[in-house]
């Protein structure tokens, strides 16, 4: 009997110990998030696609007691893209250069053992870029315009380790007031107004927690 409640007592020692030894883990208030992936430039006349990355920055931490961390974030986002407007003679060729900046907030909570659900919304401005060709290369044109941009997006994200964290995600960005009447658009032969309101991405994420 005294072997026995010696082993308890042992046994409880190291549980306890293992408890004191995970609530004092350090946690981790800093992400350095790499992101790319396809990008739909549904703002834009012809529609065109291409590849989109973006770099994410953040700080912050949780309220004691509740599982969900906040993340006040930076945003830095750059994608090209192609798109063909006709056919035979009368296609025109265009690509589009997106640039951005935001700055934002992001929710992080847990859903399962080591998966967790995300969800950010940020401000900011985008630069777009945009060429077109024509006429087998008779002809360029360029025009620059820039907007003021909301960018929202939820996925999930594995944590492997305390440091480190793969995941998926789905963006929409939302620029407020491009010119309605895309002049490039219009030489290519696609009409302005069947541009959308939003560039949808779906997009892979690498996540460094420090």
């Amino acid at each position: 009997m005294k072997q026995l409640l010696t082993a308890l007592l042992l046994v409880a020692g190291a549980c306890a110990g293992t408890t004191r030894d995970a609530h004092a883990a350090p946690g981790t208030i800093f992400i350095v998030e790499g992101q790319g992936g396809y990008t739909i430039g549904s703002v834009f006349s012809e529609g065109p696609d291409g590849f989109g990355g973006r770099l994410t920055l953040g700080v912050g931490g949780k309220f004691k007691g509740w599982p969900t961390r906040f993340y006040g974030i930076v945003n830095i986002t750059s994608a090209s893209l192609s798109g063909t407007v006709g056919s035979g003679i009368d296609r025109a060729t265009t690509s589009r250069s997106w640039f951005a900046w935001s700055v934002g907030l992001r929710m992080l909570t847990p859903v399962a053992l080591h998966l967790r659900f995300l969800a950010d919304v940020s401000l900011g401005r985008a630069m777009v870029g945009s060429d077109a060709t024509l006429l087998a290369g008779g002809e360029r044109y360029h025009t620059d315009d820039d907007a003021l941009l909301v960018e929202m997006g939820m996925g999930l994200q594995y944590r492997f380790t305390l440091n480190f964290a793969l995941g998926v995600r789905v963006d929409v960005a939302i620029p407020t007031n491009l010119d309605s009447y895309d002049l490039l658009g219009e030489l290519a032969g696609s009409a302005s107004s069947d541009g959308g309101l939003m560039n949808p991405s779906f997009l892979l994420t690498a996540t460094i927690h420090l």
